[in-house]
């Protein structure tokens, strides 16, 4: 009897992650101011004033969020099982059985019989029997 049994059992584990994350701010400050005095005065008793103010404040501000998350997970997993199982069983048994009978007569001595009796046994693969009788005058 022979047996043989194999097992395999492999996991393949995959896991990528991404972060990005942009950030960009930008901010503009632009200021201007303008003043203007203008004075005139002629021989004639007549002042003019003239008196010019401008202000101009502008302020822009930009800002841009950028965030991009991406995960990427993989699982493999294979297992193999593979039984190989072999049985063999051979028996052999053979009997063999031999008898032989003499008789002889002469008539100034008897009778003699004589009787051989042989048995054997063989079983394989192990085991071997044998018997031999005799029986005779």
């Amino acid at each position: 009897m022979a047996a043989s049994m194999a097992t395999s059992t492999r996991t393949t584990t995959k896991t990528s992650a991404a972060t990005s994350t942009g950030t960009t701010t930008k901010t503009s400050t632009a200021t201007s101011t303008r003043t203007t005095t203008k004075t005139s005065a002629a021989t004639s008793t007549g002042t003019t004033t003239k008196t010019s103010t401008a202000t101009s404040t502008r302020t822009t501000t930009k800002t841009l969020t950028v965030t991009s998350t991406r995960a990427t997970t993989a699982t493999s997993t294979r297992t193999s099982i593979k039984t190989i199982t072999a049985t063999s069983t051979r028996t052999t048994t053979m009997t063999s059985t031999a008898t032989s009978t003499r008789t002889t007569t002469a008539a100034s001595i008897g009778t003699s019989t004589r009787t051989i009796t042989a048995t054997s046994i063989v079983t394989s693969p192990l085991t071997t029997s044998s018997v031999r009788a005799s029986t005779g005058m």
